[in-house]
């Protein structure tokens, strides 16, 4: 099966590890300053942790960290600080006031650890294939899954599953707005709209191929992005989503076999940013599409993408060849590269911490 069909078929869980059987490891590059392993200084403040997924079976996920204050990036922060290995396949990051979460998927929990010193504070487990996990309150996550055609609700406080909401569907982005929670069925191509306080179903709306991620933009408007799904025809798609009544207001369609992912927003809210052959940049406003992209990346493996809020920096992973060590490329607000070095085995997800 060639990468770009299980890139699809998984949404990026399964890389080329269950065709390639050695790891092979690259030297750090030299454009960019680069700590070596298990030599971590914390500074706090502003900083970036990096989640690097490893490869799928390998057990060699990972985080990195970039701190502003020296900028270096610095490899296995939680073996570093934890002495053991963080799992296999890192899917997602998410921070609620002291505490990370980072979803392990192919390992079933989410390990839960200080934003201060990056130690250990608890593992959720009993999850199928969790995928990601929204924060409502200090008790309360939910978290969406691969396979067990639910999203969880999880007790914070005992870092144990609560109960589950059955979902016909494997259940991706979520987020939690306004006494609602929006769940994303990726391979039933519908948007689920479940109540917060009655934890049921209320509603759901069509989408596209495999509605995979969701944001808010300024005016309260709900962005889904629709990745594809393996053996599915239809192309990719972006919707924007008016919630009082619940309906869709707007659909771009891209073109066909233009895979696009990672979607996220700039700081005010009305800037949209996703990933195709370069980084992409559209207006909420918009009519159209964009055409070429705002961040050419020609000759890279683009695999994640985030934007940090403080100063409209750009980031972006290159996952290269899927087995080497990604690149972790720095652009400014204008898409001029800053920076690059080196990350774990196919970063793809930026948490931002201020």
């Amino acid at each position: 099966m060639i990468i770009e069909d299980m890139r699809k078929l998984l949404s990026r869980t399964i890389s080329l590890s269950q065709v390639v059987l050695l790891i092979v490891l690259c030297a750090c590059r030299r454009d960019g300053p680069i700590v070596e392993e298990g030599n971590i200084t914390i500074s706090g403040g502003h900083q970036i942790v990096i989640g690097c997924e490893g490869n799928y079976q390998f057990g060699n996920a990972s985080l990195s960290l970039y701190q502003y204050s020296n900028s270096e990036i610095t490899s296995n922060l939680f073996e570093s600080v934890n002495a053991r290995k963080l799992g296999d396949v890192c899917q997602s990051l998410t921070a609620y006031e002291e505490k990370i979460f980072a979803v392990i998927n192919n390992s079933g929990k989410i390990e839960v650890f200080s934003r201060n010193d990056f130690s250990s504070m608890g593992t959720i487990e009993g999850l199928k294939s969790p995928r990601y996990c929204e924060v409502v309150n200090r008790n309360t996550a939910f978290v969406s899954d691969y396979k067990a055609n639910a999203v969880y609700r999880i007790d914070l406080n005992r870092m144990k599953v609560m109960d589950s909401i059955a979902i016909s569907s494997w259940t991706e982005g979520l987020l939690a707005h306004s006494g609602k929670l929006y769940v994303c069925g990726k391979s039933s191509g519908y948007l689920y709209k479940i109540g917060l306080e009655s934890l049921e179903l209320e509603d759901s709306i069509a989408l596209g191929a495999g509605p995979s991620g969701l944001l808010l933009d300024a005016d309260d408007q709900l962005w889904v992005l629709c990745e594809g799904n393996y053996g599915d025809p239809r192309p990719c798609s972006l919707s924007k989503v008016e919630l009082q009544n619940f309906t869709i207001v707007q659909t771009y369609e891209f073109p066909v076999n233009q895979q696009i992912a990672k979607l996220n927003i700039s700081s005010d809210g009305k800037e949209l940013y996703y990933l195709g052959a370069g980084v992409f940049k559209m207006s909420t406003t918009t009519e159209e599409l964009p055409n070429l992209p705002f961040v050419d990346l020609t000759g890279r493996n683009p695999y994640g993408l985030g934007i940090d809020f403080s100063n409209e920096q750009i980031w972006v992973a290159d996952a290269k060849d899927f087995i080497s060590k990604s690149s972790i490329l720095k652009f400014d607000s204008t898409g001029t590269l800053l920076q690059e070095g080196s990350g774990g085995v196919n970063a793809s997800s930026f948490l931002f911490l201020y």
